[in-house]
C-alpha cells in the first residue's frame, strides 16, 4: 500500500506519520525548500525568531499524548497560560507551548523520520483505475493508493476540481482565508508585560512577542502581527512601506532604535469558516488542515491525524 501527503506542515506531517505507522508507504511532496508551512521561523543576527505561528494550545487528550512526548524529549516547554493584552495581565488559560529552537525545529523533526520531497510542488492529481496519479513540477509521477492534501483549500482545489463531487467543491470552495503581515525587528530593549508577548485581537497589532523570552534569541527580537482587518489594508503598500508602519505601531513595547527588519506575507493565515469535520474524504482522496474542525497549530495537527487515520482504514479494508 502506498499514499501520497501533498504539504509537509504539521497536517501533513501527521499524516504521514500516522500512516507510517499503520504500514503504509508514505511519499510527501512539499513546495517550500524546508517543511514546516506556518511553522516558521527566521534566523536574525541575535537567533531565531518565529514569523508564523507564534505558539500552540493543548486541548485535545490525543494532541496531548503527542506533546508529552515531545516534551520529555526536550522539543517543546511550556511558555505560559495566557498573554496579557498590553493593559491587564494574562489570564489563566490553556497551556500554550513554544518549541526550543523555534517552531519550524518541530517541523524537523517530525519531517527526519518521513520520504519529504522539499522544493517539489504538485502539479495535478487524476483518478486512474481505482488510484491516483501525481505528478509534480520536476516530472516525477507518482501512482498511490491514497492521496491526502494538506495545502490552503485555494491551492488545493485546482489540483483535483475535475475528480469532486459538486456539493463536495462547493462546500470546500466556500472557505475563504484572511491575510496576516509579520514583521520581525532586533530592539535595544523590550517592554513587553510577562510572559513576553501581548495579544489584542481587535487592535491593528494582534500580536507582538519578544523572541528573546520564548528562549530563541540571545537580544531582544520581537514578532509583530497585524491583525486581518490591517493586513488587508496594507498589504497593497511594498515592504518597506509596511515595515515602517509596523514598527512605528509596535513603539510602545520596545526602547532604542529598531533594526534589522525583515517582512513576511502569509495570504492564507486564518480560514473562514472552519468546516465542522476534522478531514473531508472523497473515496481514498482527502482533504485536511487548519481549515477543518479548528485552525491554528493544534487543529491542523488533530486534522492530520484524522485523515491519516481514515486513509489508513480505506486502504485496510480494501486490501489495497
Amino acid at each position: 500500500m502506498r499514499a501520497v501527503v501533498v504539504g509537509a506542515g504539521i497536517a501533513g506531517l501527521l499524516a504521514g506519520h500516522t500512516l507510517r505507522d499503520a504500514g503504509i508507504s508514505v511519499l510527501l511532496f512539499e513546495a517550500g525548500p524546508v517543511p514546516g508551512g506556518r511553522l516558521a521561523t527566521r534566523q536574525t543576527a541575535a537567533g531565531a525568531a518565529d514569523i508564523g505561528a507564534q505558539f500552540f494550545t493543548v486541548r485535545d487528550q490525543r494532541f496531548q499524548q503527542l506533546v508529552e512526548a515531545w516534551e520529555r524529549a526536550g522539543l517543546v516547554r511550556q511558555w505560559s497560560s495566557g498573554f496579557s493584552d498590553g493593559a491587564r495581565p494574562p489570564e489563566d488559560g490553556f497551556p500554550r507551548y513554544v518549541v526550543r529552537g523555534g517552531m519550524r525545529a518541530l517541523a524537523a523533526y517530525l519531517a527526519q523520520s518521513l520520504e519529504v520531497r522539499l522544493g517539489q510542488r504538485v502539479r495535478a492529481i487524476a483518478a486512474e483505475g481505482g488510484r491516483w496519479r501525481v505528478q509534480s513540477d520536476s516530472g516525477e509521477t507518482v501512482v498511490t493508493d491514497g492521496v491526502v492534501l494538506t495545502p490552503p483549500l485555494p491551492a488545493a482545489l485546482p489540483l483535483v476540481a475535475g475528480a469532486l463531487p459538486a456539493g463536495t467543491y462547493r462546500q470546500l470552495a466556500a472557505v475563504r482565508y484572511r491575510r496576516t503581515l509579520s514583521a520581525v525587528v532586533t530592539v535595544e530593549e523590550s517592554v513587553l508585560p510577562p510572559p513576553g508577548a501581548v495579544q489584542r485581537p481587535n487592535d491593528r497589532l494582534a500580536f507582538v512577542a519578544d523572541n528573546q523570552r520564548k528562549g530563541l534569541a540571545s537580544a531582544p527580537v520581537l514578532t509583530i502581527h497585524a491583525s486581518p482587518e490591517w493586513s488587508d489594508a496594507l498589504w497593497p503598500l511594498d515592504d518597506e512601506a509596511v515595515l515602517a508602519r509596523l514598527i512605528a505601531a509596535a513603539q510602545p513595547y520596545f526602547r532604542g532604535t529598531p533594526r534589522d527588519a525583515i517582512l513576511d506575507r502569509w495570504p492564507f493565515a486564518l480560514p473562514e469558516p472552519v468546516l465542522p469535520e476534522r478531514a473531508v474524504a472523497v473515496g481514498t482522496l482527502l482533504f485536511a488542515g487548519d481549515a477543518f474542525a479548528g485552525p491554528r497549530v493544534e487543529g491542523a495537527a488533530l486534522s492530520g491525524l484524522a485523515a491519516g487515520d481514515h486513509l489508513s482504514a480505506l486502504l485496510a479494508a480494501s486490501g489495497a
